[in-house]
Formats: C-alpha cells, sequence, structure tokens
C-alpha cells in the first residue's frame, strides 16, 4: 500500500513538473536550413528546416541562429510559456533580416507533438566562409597532381564544414574520376546540407559515377 502511495505521489509531482515547462518549436518556409540555442544550449547539432526544445523552465530566451556558410550568428529572442506549446517560424524581413513571428500557442496537453528528451551538444565545426573556400579551390588549381590536391583538401576540413554546392566546386578540380569520387564519400560526412548533395552530381564526368555516388549516399 505504501509503495503504491508512493507511485502515486511521484507521478502527480511528475504531472506538475511537467506543467511548470514549456516547449518552443522553431521552423522556417525558406527552405533555409539552419542550427539554433536557446541561452547556448542546442539539442541538435546539425542544420534543419526545424527544431524543437522541450523542458523549458525560463520566460525568456536569447537565440542564436546559424545559416550554412555563415560563421557568425543571428541574435534574435523568444519568449517560452509553462504548460504551453510556443511555435515560431524565421523568416526574413522586407529589409533582408532573420525574424522569428510567434505562429501559434496552444496548451502542451492539447499538441500532437511527443516530447523529446535530449542532451544538448556543443557546436560542431563551423562552415567554410565563401571567401575562405575560393582561397582553398585556387590554392588546390595550383598544384599539380591529385595526390596533393586530395591531402591537402581533407585536411582543410579537419575542423570545418562544407555545403553541397562548396563540395561541388572542389570535386571539379581534380583531374581524375576516381579522385573526384574518393572526396566527394569523404565530404559527405562534413556537410552540413546533405539533402542537396545532388548538385555534386554536375561535377562528374561520367554518368557511372553519378550513379555510383547515388548508391553511396543511400547507403549512408
Amino acid at each position: 500500500m505504501k509503495q503504491f502511495i508512493t507511485l502515486i505521489l511521484c507521478l502527480t509531482a511528475f504531472g506538475i513538473r511537467a506543467q511548470e515547462c514549456g516547449r518552443v518549436i522553431i521552423h522556417t518556409n525558406m527552405n533555409q536550413p539552419f542550427s539554433v540555442s536557446l541561452n547556448g544550449v542546442r539539442t541538435v547539432n546539425n542544420y534543419a528546416l526545424k527544431s524543437t526544445f522541450d523542458c523549458l523552465e525560463d520566460a525568456n530566451y536569447k537565440v542564436k541562429i546559424w545559416l550554412p556558410n555563415t560563421l557568425n550568428p543571428v541574435l534574435l529572442n523568444l519568449n517560452s510559456a509553462p504548460g504551453y506549446e510556443s511555435i515560431y517560424i524565421l523568416s526574413k524581413d522586407n529589409y533582408g533580416s532573420l525574424v522569428l513571428t510567434l505562429e501559434s500557442k496552444i496548451l502542451l496537453s492539447a499538441s500532437n507533438t511527443p516530447t523529446v528528451v535530449s542532451t544538448p551538444t556543443i557546436s560542431g565545426p563551423p562552415v567554410i566562409s565563401d571567401k575562405d573556400h575560393k582561397d582553398m579551390v585556387a590554392t588546390l588549381k595550383k598544384e599539380s597532381f591529385d595526390d596533393t590536391r586530395m591531402e591537402m583538401a581533407k585536411s582543410f576540413l579537419k575542423n570545418a564544414s562544407v555545403t553541397s554546392a562548396q563540395v561541388a566546386e572542389i570535386v571539379k578540380v581534380f583531374s581524375f574520376e576516381k579522385v573526384k569520387m574518393d572526396y566527394a564519400k569523404f565530404a559527405y560526412s562534413k556537410t552540413v546540407d546533405k539533402q542537396n548533395y545532388y548538385k555534386v552530381y554536375s561535377s562528374f564526368n561520367f554518368p557511372s559515377s553519378k550513379e555510383e555516388l547515388a548508391e553511396f549516399i543511400k547507403k549512408q
């Protein structure tokens, strides 16, 4: 009997605790993946079109938004409410600046969004800037042999990430199809917008190479 009463008390306390928390969902209709942190905390470590933050206890949050090809985040603010799911949409205003707009606010008990308990992660390697990328491509073009280019290209990504468009440009620098393929497969894990990796196909000379890369991606 005591165990049953203890269980009831624990469940009641958990329910009260859940009501004290809020949930924030940030999504975008810009077809532009983003990475976001609230008060310095991320729940995922990649770029996506939607991010969900559960068990929020504070009312006000400082937001940092990263976009591919940018090193410095955009600083914004948003609010959360205990027991409510607040959905924000990330868009651009008439001046081209990123803004967060409250789209809806409903009770968590009425929400269809499942609660996700995530372990916050630190930010990943920054995406290479357009300037650094151009410098990197220029440096690789000065080399005469693909082996040397490959070693240098891999070293450039040791502490950095890239976009699919950047990978496509680098692949074009290599002379031989096999080396192009080796680099495309290597860079896939370093790419922040894998959904756009189709852009790399045009950097190959033969249809068979495009098919091989497509098969590789399917297995990842």
